[in-house]
């Protein structure tokens, strides 16, 4: 699978105020300790915090990065400015 995002494209994002307006499927941007901010594909949300998964083959991996909190949630992606 190729990125959804590339270096150079600009992305339209809202912050995240309320957890339960997020559903599987969104891009949301969520600051991590190990990789710093990630922009992710929400795959599951869960009690305790949200399991995010890349859209590209190389991208770390759902079991690498865990559950992530949702105090850690920072923005959700509105729209994406392609150049391509």
């Amino acid at each position: 699978m190729a990125p959804l995002y590339y270096e150079g494209d600009y992305i339209l994002c809202k912050k995240v105020k309320d957890r339960k307006k997020l559903k599987t499927g969104d891009i949301v941007i969520a600051r991590t300790k190990s990789y710093g901010n990630i922009i992710k594909e929400i795959s599951e949300i869960k009690e305790d915090g949200i399991r995010l998964k890349g859209t590209n083959i190389q991208s770390i991996s759902t079991e690498e990065m865990g559950t992530i909190p949702f105090d850690r949630i920072l923005f959700k992606v509105i729209f994406n400015f392609s150049k391509r």
